[in-house]
């Protein structure tokens, strides 16, 4: 069972060349501190189109929000993706990760044919859970998709790390009371109780026999 995050970049023919190479870099990037959270490879197609392994289910719906905050947190362009969640079995896995397959890239790949004006969704094998997935998963993504770049930026330390307070506050280079007021307007503390609640159901999933 592995997780598996199809994306689109949203407006990517408004970027030009050189922003959509920022972008791409900023998707490598954060996929590449994302190990601990069980992100192990990026694939690029189509130029405005990727695709993300991860190794640990129950931390892909981690990593996409993840993905989202990074992508919104640019202050001069903030971006953003539509991002369809599949977890799943991988019968074959490809140095590309594009050429890959298994019933988790199905998922993934219906979910984002699928997606219409939502920009987070999330599938799984188990339909009793994607029935609560699918309502939980619109509130998040709304509260996602209003995050201002400060509140992403914010957020995305936060929802990573679990830091202190103040130890964000020395990384962004602002008061402690700035980030409390972030925090508080991007529903921070909503959206990690929704990461972790499902975490654990895919994980108890997964396990049953």
């Amino acid at each position: 069972m592995k997780g598996v995050i199809t994306g689109d970049i949203i407006n990517s023919s408004t970027l030009g060349k050189t922003g959509l190479k920022a972008l791409t870099r900023t998707i490598k990037e954060t996929t590449a501190a994302l190990h601990p959270q069980g992100a192990v490879k990026v694939d690029f197609y189509r130029g405005d189109s990727f695709q993300v392994i991860v190794e640990q289910p129950e931390h892909v719906i981690q990593v996409a929000i993840l993905l989202r905050a990074a992508l919104k947190s640019q202050s001069r362009q903030p971006w953003d993706a539509r991002l369809a969640v599949g977890i799943g079995e991988v019968s074959h896995l490809d140095k590309k990760v594009s050429l890959s397959n298994g019933e988790a890239f199905v998922l993934s790949g219906h979910g984002l044919d699928d997606i219409g004006k939502k920009r987070l969704v999330v599938k799984t094998p188990w339909e009793q859970l994607n029935a609560s997935l699918d309502i939980s998963t619109l509130f998040v993504d709304d509260i996602i998709t209003g995050w201002t770049p400060n509140q992403a930026a914010v957020a995305y330390i936060a929802l990573r790390d679990n830091p202190q307070q103040k130890e964000i506050a020395k990384l962004l280079q602002t008061s402690q009371q700035n980030v409390s007021k972030l925090l508080t307007k991007a529903k921070a503390s909503l959206v990690r109780q929704y990461m972790n609640y499902y975490a654990g159901l895919i994980g108890q999933a997964i396990a049953q026999p």
